[in-house]
């Protein structure tokens, strides 16, 4: 994650990162995040989501890789 960025503007990065904004795992994303307060839950919720659409799993990993790693 990069310094100083909140949790409401990582959220809004990964949204942006997925390829496709009405795919299953996105609007899983989106439902999962609704009420996080932490990059770790972000994370979560990434992971969850990939578990839901196996297509996006690459993606959705290296997301997590770039944004999230450094904090969760």
């Amino acid at each position: 994650m990069q310094s100083g960025m909140s949790v409401s503007s990582l959220i809004r990065f990964i949204q942006m990162s997925y390829p496709h904004s009405n795919s299953e795992a996105r609007r899983f994303f989106d439902h999962a995040v609704t009420h996080v307060n932490s990059p770790s839950e972000v994370s979560d919720a990434l992971e969850q989501s990939a578990a839901v659409d196996p297509a996006m799993r690459d993606r959705i990993q290296e997301i997590i890789d770039v944004q999230v790693g450094d904090v969760a």
